[in-house]
């Protein structure tokens, strides 16, 4: 287990309408330093390049301590302690080691850290204890014998003894489903029950039913809030008291007048119905001469013929049904003329209407049909076949669901961080960090089809350092597939091992069972970078530094 050490405060910050993950760096004391934690390192009170760029070799560092490092080539045992990565000399020379705790193991096929120590045993207790889970567990921090627990700080056997409240020991079997506790009390649920109210548990004859830590007759009586009230037949609750339907309603837990009363959440009004007295909020209004807007905003009208609250600069006014129909207009978050404008999946195309134009589903363009034609959201000339083999891949099945690219979107995050360091094939030209920017999933085109569609933009190549894509530079992502957890990948950060070549002219990139999609983060990141060093396309690209020993 590897730990980096260095002081990080995390903060949301807002730029331009978009919410990005902001750390600090504390340059000195009571003053911070925001930066983007992807590019840069903080290191004792000073900010450093992520990457290396006044180097060759463009490796990625670190901070251990108040010492930076290269994480590729050293491994961060404790603050300012840094330990080779790979073995130096001898017969296991460039052998990966590993850190748990302060010492250093070799990495060794079924073993793991546990606290200090790198064992087999497949349980960890406290994060300092290893065990093994055929004739141990561990409890509260503790490895005792299965079958075993702790009450009070006392190990107990399970099959004679029973802990209730984690203070009192009982010689009872805890397996023993006759009895149960009640407090730190133990009864037999087959004559008797346990109460509980206001903090409190009660042992009661199981010949009533529980009102708080009493018993009630519920033939006669009600049970309100853990106390008890005469039902005389019809009354019910309301609150920490009763009221009677045929002339009463319950308001926020009180009794008010039926039609002399009128409840706006919670809050009681004496009501006029001559004067059209409504509810507005929390508040009241009289709805011949006023209106009620958004967020209990009362108004006033400015005409008996206003019926609608329209909005200009913040502020409400009255107007009629058809200025706010054409006020509420909006794509996206952005008005639009529903007469002359058309929206494409909140994209406006403005005067598209009139020139004949349509949206082209799934995606956010417009086409015309006279002379274009619509291909699963990408727009060409009709003269052009939409079913040809530079339309979509071929052959497309329902089940590449549970293969290839799907494959570790369908996994849980220890299932995908154990496939990632043991089995995936991290041996392609590209390691693509892509931001997705929309999901859409196209199911309804046959049943043998099934595909979704990625908007994504490049952040970075994580085994080109040099490349530098342009910040505005967009792409779809065909997956010939619909997987089904997909939808949590939005607006969030992934990679992409393939070894297709992405260039800002392309629009439409189509992906196959041979690349990988999973979520991006720093560890993963370090993971594939480390296995990548042993692909024979990173061995040929770096063959002089290999030999003349700079890597």
């Amino acid at each position: 287990m590897e730990v980096t050490f260095h002081i990080c405060i995390v903060f949301l910050v807002i730029f331009g309408g978009n919410t990005v993950i902001a750390d600090q760096c504390p340059t000195s004391p009571g003053r911070f330093q925001y930066y983007d934690g992807d590019t840069k390192v903080c290191c004792n009170g000073t900010l450093y390049d992520r990457y290396d760029r006044n180097k060759d070799s463009k490796e990625e560092v670190g901070c251990c301590g108040d010492v930076i490092y290269n994480v590729l080539d050293k491994i961060c045992c404790g603050p300012n302690s840094l330990r080779e990565r790979y073995v130096q000399s001898g017969e296991d020379q460039k052998k990966e080691q590993i850190c748990c705790g302060t010492n250093i193991f070799q990495v060794a096929f079924g073993m793991s850290c546990c606290g200090n120590n790198y064992t087999k045993s497949d349980g960890c207790c406290n994060q300092t204890t290893p065990f093994n889970r055929t004739h141990s567990r561990c409890v509260r921090d503790k490895v005792v014998p299965l079958g075993h627990d702790y009450c009070n700080g006392t190990m107990f056997n399970r099959q004679k003894q029973r802990c209730c409240e984690d203070s009192t020991l009982w010689k009872i079997s805890s397996n023993d489903r006759r009895f149960r506790c009640c407090g730190s009390e133990v009864y037999d649920k087959r004559t008797k029950q346990c109460c509980r109210g206001s903090g409190e548990k009660k042992i009661q004859p199981k010949t009533g039913q529980c009102c708080g830590t009493g018993l009630y007759d519920s033939s006669q009586e009600l049970c309100c809030k853990n106390q008890v009230f005469p039902s005389f037949g019809r009354r019910q609750c309301c609150g920490k008291g009763t009221y009677d339907p045929a002339h009463q309603e319950c308001c926020g837990g009180r009794a008010m007048k039926k039609g002399l009363q009128i409840c706006c959440k919670g809050t009681i009004y004496t009501i006029d119905y001559k004067l059209h007295l409504r509810c507005c909020g929390n508040n009241v209004y009289y709805s011949t001469t006023h209106l009620c807007c958004k967020n209990g905003i009362k108004i006033e009208k400015t005409s008996p013929n206003h019926t609608r609250c329209c909005k200009r600069n913040a502020t409400y006014y009255s107007c009629e049904k058809q200025e706010w129909e054409k006020a509420n207009s909006v794509c996206g978050k952005v008005s639009f003329d529903k007469q002359s404008d058309l929206c494409c999946n909140s994209e406006i195309h403005r005067g598209a209407i009139k020139t004949g134009k349509r949206c082209c589903n799934p995606g956010t363009l417009a086409y015309d049909p006279r002379n274009q034609a619509c291909c699963y959201g990408e727009v060409k000339r009709k003269t052009e076949s939409c079913s040809s083999p530079t339309s979509l891949p071929a052959p497309i099945r329902m089940d590449r669901q549970t293969s290839g690219i799907c494959s570790l979107c369908s996994q849980s995050a220890p299932q995908r961080k154990r496939f990632i360091n043991n089995t995936a094939d991290v041996c392609r030209t590209n390691g693509y960090r892509l931001k997705i920017e929309k999901l859409t999933k196209v199911s309804n085109l046959s049943s043998q089809l099934q595909i979704s569609l990625l908007d994504v933009t490049v952040k970075a190549n994580i085994y080109n350092l040099t490349y530098r894509p342009n910040k505005t530079e967009q792409h779809t992502l065909l997956i010939p597939s619909n997987c089904t957890n997909m939808d949590k990948f939005r607006k969030k950060t992934f990679l992409l091992l393939t070894d297709i070549v992405f260039h800002s002219s392309q629009n439409i990139v189509h992906l196959g069972d041979s690349d990988l999609i999973f979520p991006s983060g720093r560890k993963t990141e370090q993971i594939v970078k480390r296995r990548f060093k042993s692909c024979s396309s990173y061995i040929v690209r770096n063959i002089h530094k290999i030999l003349s020993g700079q890597l």
